[in-house]
């Protein structure tokens, strides 16, 4: 008896069943793959890495450094390194956009941002600077000048608690995504603050003021260590700012910034830069007038900082330079970097 053969149509709609299955699960394999790529190359790299450590440990050659610049001249002896970049170049060795996980999309953080730890949130200002491997793994480091004695006989012990740093075990390749190829060491954290650069001044700005949360410093003199004064230490605004400032990996402005911020908002009638305490005509806004702005100035008495006034009465804009309480929970804070 003759088999009976597939038609054409059953034939093509076979093919077709086939290409659906293979488009729906094809995607899902490679990236399966691609992922464990990723996870052996970021296993390797730390294997490597912490092996080059406590080698540098053995060596009595992690510890004592000033700079984050000081310690990777001598970390370059122990892994293999194609080029290392200052903090103002460090874009030539790490992705420029980093893609940080947000619920069901991604937030970009720029690089470019992150200048010294206050960046990664540590509480020490060293420079971050930027590291090729010879591997092609990419890093952002910055080293802990405070790093005490690591004990080379404790297995228990990190040679690695001196380094806080961002590392990219696909170098500049994509995703570039937190949790995928760039992973973090040392306790970092990366949070996306949004920053301005304004025409005239040679830092950046935190996007929006806020209003500071108060601190207790008769209890907790952390944020501010002058002699408490027990009338105002117990809401102290001025510390509360400093602290969330730091935080976000910035600081409060000084005296001199917040006038040249004023000298770049204002002009005299006759175009001059406006004094403290003058008036003047608005020429951008950079800061919102009717808000007192904390500076990073203390008073010599323990009860009040500096700040900045920029007032706006409709006819002409006045600034004013003076001592606020730091018990006044109506001043703005700007964190600046």
């Amino acid at each position: 008896m003759m088999k009976k053969a597939f038609t054409l149509s059953e034939t093509l709609i076979a093919l077709v069943v086939v290409g659906i299955v293979a488009a729906l699960t094809i995607p899902a394999l490679i990236e399966n793959h691609n992922q464990k790529a990723l996870n052996t190359a970021r296993e390797v790299f730390l294997r490597r890495f912490q092996e080059a450590t406590k080698q540098m440990n053995t060596d009595g050659k992690m510890t004592g450094y000033s700079t984050t610049e000081d310690f990777v001249n001598a970390f370059k002896n122990y892994m293999k390194t194609i080029q290392v970049c200052t903090t103002e170049e460090k874009g030539k060795c790490f992705a420029k956009e980093i893609k940080i996980p947000n619920n069901n999309q991604d937030e970009i953080f720029e690089t470019s941002d992150l200048k010294t730890a206050r960046n990664f949130k540590k509480d020490f200002d060293t420079n971050i600077v930027g590291y090729v491997l010879s591997s092609g793994q990419t890093m952002l480091l910055t080293y802990d000048p405070k790093c005490s004695y690591i004990d080379i006989f404790n297995n228990n012990e990190d040679s690695t608690k001196c380094i806080s740093m961002l590392y990219d075990v696909n170098g500049k390749r994509k995703p570039n995504r937190q949790g995928e190829d760039i992973f973090t060491l040392g306790g970092v954290q990366l949070s996306v603050n949004c920053t301005k650069t304004y025409k005239g001044l040679d830092f950046s700005l935190l996007c929006e003021a806020f209003h500071p949360e108060s601190l207790n410093t008769c209890e907790d003199s952390t944020w501010d260590d002058r002699t408490p004064d027990p009338r105002y230490c117990q809401l102290n605004y001025w510390a509360g700012a400093k602290k969330q400032c730091t935080e976000l990996g910035m600081r409060l402005p000084s005296r001199s910034e917040l006038l040249k911020i004023a000298q770049q908002q204002y002009t005299t009638s006759n175009g001059k830069p406006i004094s403290a305490n003058g008036n003047g005509k608005l020429t951008q806004e950079i800061m919102s007038t009717d808000k007192w702005y904390w500076s990073s100035k203390p008073c010599s008495s323990g009860h009040c900082a500096y700040g900045l006034k920029f007032y706006n009465d409709g006819v002409s804009t006045r600034l004013y330079n003076r001592d606020i309480y730091i018990s006044n929970g109506a001043g703005f804070a700007r964190c600046v970097q």
